[in-house]
């Protein structure tokens, strides 16, 4: 039980990242669209 925080910590720091960059993709083709 000790190892799932640190493994689900590790993921969720991951999935946090990916979102991270698909959000500022989005925004990033946004701008380009109402430019």
């Amino acid at each position: 039980m000790s190892d799932m925080p640190h493994s689900l910590t590790a993921q969720d720091s991951l999935i946090a990242v990916m979102i991270a960059v698909s959000a500022s993709d989005e925004n990033i083709r946004t701008s380009e669209l109402i430019t």
